[in-house]
């Protein structure tokens, strides 16, 4: 189409401001917003002999701000956080973590200390039938007083 100069059309500049959306209209993020940083905390797993231990180092991060669910179905833990940093950022992290079949999830305990979350989770232990008295035993204690169970928002 032909415009004639001064008619009101400037034409497509091609400029947008960064992070600009425009169908919803959003100007671009401003510095004062917090801005998130991801990262994939430092983690060990430990097997004993009636339990999978999974520690968590978690530097800096309080227990209020981190959180704890459990899948039974599919079988797996997902730990996920998020605490604010001075500097206008936030510190955050979502990860998750399969667990074998030999496991027992409904009986998962976790604790958190020191910035280290740990986790245990008992291993279903098969009975053992003693041939002499015909009682069945279990091969090992799956109790471990020297964890509490951890009160933050746990799904089970």
């Amino acid at each position: 189409m032909n415009y004639p100069r001064g008619a009101g059309y400037t034409g497509y500049t091609g400029f947008r401001p960064r992070g600009y959306n425009p169908i919803r209209g959003q100007p671009a993020r401003t510095t004062s917003q917090s801005l998130p940083t991801n990262f994939q905390p430092k983690t060990e797993w430990k097997e004993e002999d009636a339990a999978l231990v999974l520690l968590v180092y978690l530097p800096g991060f309080l227990r209020e701000q981190v959180r704890v669910t459990a899948e039974e179905q599919i079988r797996y833990i997902r730990v996920d956080g998020e605490r604010i940093l001075s500097n206008n950022t936030r510190n955050r992290f979502n990860t998750a973590y399969s667990v074998p079949k030999n496991c027992d999830l409904s009986q998962m305990k976790a604790g958190f200390a020191n910035g280290i979350l740990t986790i245990r989770i008992p291993k279903n232990i098969p009975a053992v039938k003693n041939t002499d008295t015909g009682e069945v035993e279990a091969t090992a204690s799956q109790e471990d007083p020297g964890v509490q169970e951890f009160t933050g928002k746990t799904k089970a």
